[in-house]
């Protein structure tokens, strides 16, 4: 196949958007450099991150585009795990380990869409069987080293792990010591800079392990794995409104315009209640009236959260999933519903969709002297973080302790965190 340097970058940016992961932080600020400096592909990132590619490699072994996406998975995953960073050696042993590990991850998670690749180019005989998914009919094969493939897919196996195993072997003469392969992606001892250590940080922050480890019963097949993903986008839901709930909890003040609402509390009185049959009893027996429960209703009153939320353009990618997360707590929102942009407007329900209005740029100070001007108690503040620069002029006259704030899973807490504003960065669904 003769791929064009065009058709690469595609894949590369569209493989980004859609993956599983969140290689979409790495991939974006990687710039894409065609190379013969690299064998097959590689990422750097010391300094200036680059995605080296050997554009031959792909034209000799690439036959369709998931070709070419497992091979940026696999790669991704090394960065990821720091592999080049964290072993400061190298030994086709140890590059045997890491890849047969990062090869079956691969597996479980895309299944044969793209750990097909990895059967057409390592040979399936030999040290090279680990490189590659098993087949259905070597589940009963006697070969040493199908057996261990088969744990290493099954995700038995760590990466030190195996190489322990790898060593041994090599040391008892099992495996051949001039058997040469040429592995995919960078295997070279690198250094990570520390700006570019904090993304991959944050990358790990967003993955929780879900579909990649050890999950039984759901391994080698793409498909085996809807039902599962179901299950965990469903926790990941739940997860994330009890946390935004936890917020709004601590944001709520009282709503003198709100109608007062009734609850219910149990009180113990020397009172007979037909609710409580144990103090009737006690009663018939010694003629004694009893601690009786009792449930009497109390005025409460109501409490509300005066919420500012962002629908600035920066926040359109995740606008949807919010609104839908303020409507399930709409009960609790004081109104109106406060929305900006460069401006502070009023919003409302309508049908669970938000009626608002948005310029489209992005300010926040319009909100600081909103709050200022109205005299609210406590303000919940939703938005992506990306605004002008808060300092202490802007803040003249907050109470930042009064004040909490909603991230958005894309957005940037830094300008919140530099003025000590408490905030929570909602996670990834």
């Amino acid at each position: 196949m003769n791929w064009t340097e065009n058709q690469i970058r595609h894949i590369v940016a569209e493989f980004a958007e859609e993956n599983a992961f969140a290689c979409n932080a790495l991939f974006k600020i990687c710039e894409i450099r065609f190379t013969d400096q690299v064998r097959t592909l590689a990422v750097t990132i010391a300094h200036s991150p680059a995605l080296l590619i050997n554009k031959s490699f792909f034209d000799a072994h690439a036959i369709e585009e998931n070709d070419i996406k497992c091979c940026l998975m696999h790669e991704f995953l090394h960065v990821l795990l720091q592999h080049t960073e964290k072993y400061k050696f190298n030994t086709p042993l140890l590059n045997l380990a890491l890849d047969s590990i990062i090869n079956s991850i691969i597996h479980r998670v895309y299944g044969s869409e793209f750990s097909s690749f990895f059967s057409r180019y390592y040979k399936d005989e030999g040290i090279q069987t680990l490189l590659s998914p098993p087949y259905d009919d070597d589940k009963n094969a006697s070969d040493d080293f199908l057996a261990i493939r088969k744990d290493v897919y099954a995700g038995k196996f760590s990466g030190d792990n195996l190489y322990e195993l790898l060593q041994y072997l090599f040391q008892k003469g099992v495996i051949n010591s001039k058997e040469t392969i040429l592995f995919v992606g960078n295997h070279s001892p690198s250094e990570i800079s520390p700006e570019n250590r904090k993304i991959l940080d944050e990358i790990l922050k967003k993955m929780d392990g879900s579909l990649i480890w050890n999950k039984p019963g759901t391994r080698g097949s793409a498909d085996g794995l809807k039902d599962e993903e179901k299950r965990i986008k469903e926790m990941k839901v739940n997860k994330w409104r009890n946390s935004t709930h936890s917020i709004l909890k601590k944001c709520l003040t009282g709503d003198y315009k709100k109608k007062n609402k009734l609850s219910k509390k149990k009180i113990f009185i020397p009172v007979l209640s037909n609710t409580d049959r144990r103090a009737i009893a006690t009663y018939s027996l010694n003629k004694i009236i009893p601690m009786s429960a009792t449930i009497i209703c109390l005025p409460q009153s109501s409490e509300t959260v005066n919420i500012y939320f962002d629908v600035s353009g920066s926040m359109n990618p995740e606008i949807d999933l919010i609104i839908s997360l303020l409507h399930s707590f709409r009960n609790e929102i004081k109104k109106p519903l406060w929305v900006f942009s460069d401006a502070v407007s009023e919003a409302t329900f309508q049908n669970g969709s938000l009626i608002y209005h948005s310029s489209g740029g992005t300010s926040i100070s319009c909100v600081f002297d909103h709050i200022k001007k109205m005299k609210f108690k406590k303000s919940l503040i939703v938005t992506d973080g990306y605004t002008e620069d808060i300092d202490a002029m802007l803040l003249a006259g907050i109470n930042t302790k009064n004040i909490w704030v909603i991230v958005s899973a894309e957005g940037n807490p830094s300008q919140f965190e530099k003025n000590n504003i408490k905030y929570h960065q909602l996670t990834k669904i």
